[in-house]
């Protein structure tokens, strides 16, 4: 073992007096949440989930929250990556005639409350709300629940 002071100069791990991490030797944490806000806002706003010729449609408003944590964290040279994540979008839907007059329109929430790495191979637990409860809206619903959740995670889970 060299004595303090004679040791090799290559050691990456030394103090460095620029305080730079080279090679991101020592831990570093970068927050991602932003990023994924933004990317869920693009790729679930104004996305079309029912279009029947006119009977039934349904479409997503806006992604109205995403809370939680995502980060990627780089130590020896290693990326590791990690999220727990909330979101929520509103949804709104029409029901037509077949004349193409409105029959109700109904609007309502679909909200995803953990996704996870830890939970990456599993489907995540989506619930979908309306405001109105009648048998129109409640239609609305089924066909959000059966068309909406399997395009929203396709989009979420990639």
């Amino acid at each position: 073992m060299a004595k303090y002071g004679e040791g090799d100069k290559r050691w990456i791990v030394e103090e460095r007096p620029d305080g730079a991490n080279v090679h991101n030797w020592h831990w570093a944490e970068t927050d991602c949440l932003p990023w994924s806000k933004t990317f869920f806002t693009k790729s679930l706003s104004d996305l079309t989930i029912l279009d029947c010729q006119g009977i039934l449609s349904i479409k997503t408003k806006k992604v109205e929250k995403v809370d939680g944590e995502a980060y990627v964290n780089v130590r020896k040279g290693k990326i590791i990556p990690g999220y727990e994540i909330s979101l929520s979008l509103s949804w709104e839907g029409e029901a037509n005639d077949g004349e193409g007059k409105t029959l109700l329109k109904a609007e309502g929430n679909l909200e995803i409350p953990y996704i996870s790495d830890e939970n990456a191979d599993e489907d995540p637990e989506v619930k979908v709300t309306t405001k109105d409860e009648g048998p129109i809206g409640k239609a609305l619903k089924e066909a959000m629940l059966a068309n909406g959740k399997p395009l929203v995670l396709e989009k979420v889970i990639l």
